[in-house]
């Protein structure tokens, strides 16, 4: 069996050709006005095992049930993917969650609700997706200690609370 290659690192030069077109968008109150939901987003966070995967994964199916546009950003699938070029030092790790906040953000700006779950092991990188050029999470979980269902239950109450408020 041929042994597995390490992903290259890529060396991108910075774009200097950029003309965004977001003034020209579809605002996000009317998207979110079509989709009788405010885009939110709900980073939870936690070790290897903690129960990350498996309180996104009820609360995509309960608010999916409730008629909710749900968009789950998972690590995993994420590094499968978007980020496979990423290692796990810590400027990789800071890229990886860099890239998903924005990924998070186009999203939630289209009226989605994010359910973004990531290992985001040191303070420093969850503060960088917090930060407000990237992205201002509605709900940070820290998964270590917390009891599946009750904070199913909770976490639940919290983003439909969420959904439903104005700015």
């Amino acid at each position: 069996m041929a042994a597995k290659s390490k992903p290259q690192k890529a060396k991108v030069k910075a774009a200097e050709n950029i003309h965004p077109h977001f003034d020209a968008m579809l605002p996000r109150a009317d998207k979110e006005k079509r989709l009788g939901q405010r885009g939110v987003v709900c980073w939870l966070y936690g070790l290897s095992g903690s129960g990350k995967s498996t309180l996104t994964l009820g609360l995509e199916r309960q608010l999916f049930a409730e008629g909710k546009l749900v968009q789950v950003l998972d690590g995993d699938n994420i590094r499968s993917g978007l980020n496979r070029d990423l290692g796990f030092g810590d400027l990789a790790r800071r890229e990886n969650i860099r890239r998903v906040a924005e990924v998070a953000k186009l999203f939630a700006q289209s009226g989605f609700i994010v359910l973004a779950s990531f290992i985001t092991p040191r303070e420093n990188f969850r503060a960088l997706a917090r930060e407000p050029q990237i992205l201002r999470p509605d709900l940070v979980v820290d998964t270590e200690a917390l009891d599946y269902p009750a904070s199913l239950k909770l976490i639940h109450a919290t983003l439909v609370k969420k959904i439903r408020t104005k700015k």
